[in-house]
């Protein structure tokens, strides 16, 4: 191996980095928000998509009781 094969080996990796951040992420961020809790990242991706790219989320763990409240913006 000389350092030609490492410099395109790292630019294959960039490169598949790079594929993987632009792909759409439709439960990995809420999945990984919910601590890996495949209901409650399912209710964030949800909302998520209720409130649309320009809406905030507000998330409350002070209960047991799960719950998702969307309030819309202007």
């Amino acid at each position: 191996m000389n350092l030609d094969d490492i410099f395109e080996q790292k630019n294959d990796v960039a490169k598949a980095v790079l594929e993987e951040l632009e792909k759409p992420l439709p439960l990995s961020l809420p999945l990984l928000a919910s601590g890996n809790d495949e209901l409650i990242g399912s209710m964030i991706a949800d909302a998520i998509d209720k409130v649309g790219p320009d809406g905030v989320l507000s998330i409350d763990s002070s209960s047991f009781e799960i719950t998702v409240d969307v309030e819309e913006g202007n």
